[in-house]
């Protein structure tokens, strides 16, 4: 999951109008708390998705399975990321 304080930091340095705008009218921490949310379920989603795709090995052990989904996770979280930061 994206950190908050990151988002911010984006927010501020390279969407300033928005930023201000935000904190003015008070909406600032809902608004980014549901981008938030919204990031962290499209990055399970991407997850289960590329899980299908390319399932477990078979016959894989309980570490192997733990490495395969923390790859995939990782490659969601920078997809997401950069969906995000743009």
């Amino acid at each position: 999951m994206i950190p908050k304080s990151d988002y911010l930091t984006y927010l501020k340095e390279h969407r300033k109008k928005e930023y201000k705008k935000m904190k003015k009218e008070g909406t600032l921490d809902k608004i980014v708390d549901e981008t938030l949310a919204r990031s962290h379920q499209r990055q399970q989603d991407m997850v289960e998705v590329m899980l299908e795709r390319k399932p477990y090995p078979e016959n894989a052990t309980t570490l192997e399975r733990i490495q395969h989904r923390a790859y995939l996770e990782m490659q969601a979280r920078e997809m997401e990321q950069e969906s995000i930061f743009r």
